[in-house]
């Protein structure tokens, strides 16, 4: 087999040519891709070999030779526990397998105290592959388990009627249960959960064996993370002390780390009106909104004490992002917490209509929403039929709050808002606040995308064409971009910043020219005319985080497409001379997509609600 090579865990690089191969020695290939990548090593020297794997059965065990090399056991294999919810005595287990691919089939078998356990298999696209070759096989799984007194669930492969337990349980991020320290553990309705050697735990637990168990604990902690052992303590103290003495539901509200624009901060004005759960926003407090949010309700500074503490007591944590900090703001810090910060839900609020499959990056495995905000109806068809993995429980047709403080005070601006590009950027290390940050590659302004907005913002005949009709061209990079366009502002050309909201923004403008950014809906959504900008229409969706969706630009677009700049330049002055007016075709559009309009935040709000009064309900009956 030719191809592509591969990065090994000393950074060197592996073809998998079997001339190649042949060269190495099996310890060579091992110490270079490592055994944590057993079915990769597997795959390989089965191509050294040009032979399938043979399985000897050994004590508890298969051993698996490839040639002459006795390559690894099966139970050095993990299997991987994404989710587990506790709930009126049913315990239900979500995660996925590893098996090497070379092997054949296999049949995944998890035990309940020695009992066969009914398992239900899916695939959730978390295969592994190489060239296109599959290398390991990864199936998703799903257990419900009415536990007994004492329980202990182990899980094994079969395979050439051959069976061996996973020797390993690897917690994954939304697991409050992990082995990364001996003595952690999860409890919850008088119960309490663990991972001992390669088994799950499960046992019925009174007040004196948690606290038994969170003693040892803080004691481990205090042997092994002395530094940490003081501020473990005493978010752990105020935990246990504020979860059995709150009165109210506490809802966190957050945007972006430094920005309140957005959905969040719409309806953290429209709940603390409300006054019916105990409402905080949290944001940098360098953050220019914090002051503003400050007269509206409570505003916690992002990464402060407070922010922590009230993360492990929250009912509802409602964003229109998904990054790390807003389910999981402790990082390094996290195992000392996992059991604690996981019991707020998420409310994904969103911050744009998906009209690209987003799958990849939102999928429930790697977000884990409760609530899910969709705005137009293909978006979420789009979000139930494509493999996000989330039902109509969780996906909500309610439209996004900030669509209730939309407004028009058009002027005389073309507004030109892109997207951002992955490819041109990179992530670092925010040591201020405490968060990976993207930053532009030194090389930014050498890219394509540089280059043709440059050209279109400097473009002396549009420019001539906007002063002699009164108008100017504003341009407002993507949050990430912000900061490195400045150099192109000019007599009749502002580069907006953090100098104006994106509210104000849509307002203003009479014309958006974007690329493959929502902000389109928004702007349709006033009844505004809309141009796309796709000279980068081969490469973007092979270097950014999009995949191709429902919607074609063509047919459902709100707005002409156009590739190169002459063409835009045309249709900008056809626009300039006919003052700006919505083409009858694209209002069509525009009034069949959106069901509704108005009361988007109350929506949202009563959606929350009823999540919160079933929870209560639950809790009572338990």
């Amino acid at each position: 087999m030719s191809g592509s090579n591969r990065k090994t865990q000393d950074d060197t690089e592996i073809p998998a040519k079997t001339e190649y191969l042949k060269s190495l020695s099996d310890d060579e290939i091992i110490d270079k891709i490592g055994m944590a990548e057993m079915p990769l090593v597997i795959y390989f020297l089965s191509l050294k070999y040009e032979t399938d794997p043979i399985l000897i059965p050994i004590e508890n065990d298969i051993m698996i030779r490839v040639g002459e090399c006795n390559a690894a056991n099966l139970s050095y294999l993990a299997v991987y526990i994404h989710f587990f919810e506790f709930n009126k005595g049913c315990l239900t287990i979500e995660g996925h397998t590893s098996f090497p691919s070379v092997l054949g089939d296999f049949t995944f078998k998890a035990y309940e105290s020695g009992h066969l356990l009914s398992v239900e298999m899916y695939e959730a696209g978390f295969d592994l592959s190489y060239e296109d070759v599959v290398y390991e096989k990864r199936t998703a799984f799903k257990i419900n388990i009415m536990l007994s007194e004492n329980t202990v669930i182990h899980f094994s492969n079969e395979v050439n009627g051959l069976e061996a337990e996973y020797g390993r349980i690897n917690s994954m991020r939304f697991s409050p249960i992990a082995d990364c320290i001996k003595e952690q553990f999860f409890a919850k309705d008088g119960w309490i959960f663990f991972i001992e050697e390669n088994h799950i735990v499960c046992k019925k637990a009174d007040e004196e064996y948690i606290i038994t168990k969170e003693k040892k604990f803080r004691e481990e902690i205090k042997n092994s993370f002395p530094d940490r052992s003081e501020w473990v303590n005493e978010l752990r103290d105020f935990y246990y002390d504020k979860i059995n003495r709150k009165s109210r539901p506490i809802w966190l509200f957050m945007d972006r780390p430094d920005m309140a624009d957005d959905s969040a901060g719409t309806l953290f004005e429209y709940a603390s009106a409300l006054n019916e759960a105990d409402c905080f926003f949290l944001i940098s407090e360098d953050s220019r909104d914090f002051n503003e949010l400050s007269k509206i309700g409570k505003v916690i500074p992002l990464y402060s004490k407070e922010h922590y503490k009230l993360s492990l007591v929250a009912d509802y944590i409602i964003s229109s992002q998904c990054n790390g900090v807003v389910e999981n703001p402790f990082w390094d810090d996290a195992e000392f917490f996992r059991d604690l910060y996981h019991r707020p839900k998420i409310i994904f609020l969103q911050h744009g209509v998906i009209k690209d499959d987003m799958s990849p990056t939102l999928e429930r495995f790697n977000t884990n929403f409760t609530g899910f905000v969709t705005s137009t109806k293909d978006e979420y068809k789009s979000v139930l039929d494509y493999p996000y993995h989330y039902t109509e429980k969780e996906v909500w047709f309610t439209g996004l709050p900030r669509y209730d403080r939309l407004y028009d005070d058009r002027k005389k601006i073309i507004l030109i808002m892109p997207s951002w590009r992955k490819s041109l950027m990179e992530q670092v290390w925010d040591e201020k606040h405490h968060t990976m940050r993207w930053v532009m590659k030194k090389d930014f302004k050498k890219s394509d995308f540089y280059k043709k907005y440059k050209s279109l913002l400097t473009n002396r005949q549009l420019l001539r064409k906007c002063r002699k009709l009164g108008f100017k061209i504003c341009f407002m990079a993507h949050p990430l971009m912000k900061g490195y366009f400045d150099e192109l502002k000019r007599d009749g050309v502002e580069i907006w910043n953090y100098t104006k909201t994106y509210r104000d923004a849509f307002a203003q403008g009479a014309l958006l020219v974007t690329d493959y950014s929502s902000v389109a809906f928004d702007f349709a959504y006033l009844r505004k005319p809309v141009i796309y900008y796709h000279f980068d229409k081969e490469s973007f969706y092979k270097e950014h985080t999009y995949k191709k969706g429902y919607f074609d630009y063509t047919r459902d677009g709100l707005g002409e497409v156009c590739l190169k700049e002459k063409d835009l330049l045309v249709l900008l002055n056809d626009y300039l001379k006919n003052d700006f007016e919505l083409k009858q075709s694209y209002r069509d559009r525009i009034e069949k997509l959106w069901l509704f309009e108005g009361d988007y935040c109350k929506r949202v709000y009563e959606k929350i609600k009823e999540l919160q009064n079933d929870r209560a309900v639950n809790q009572n009956n338990i």
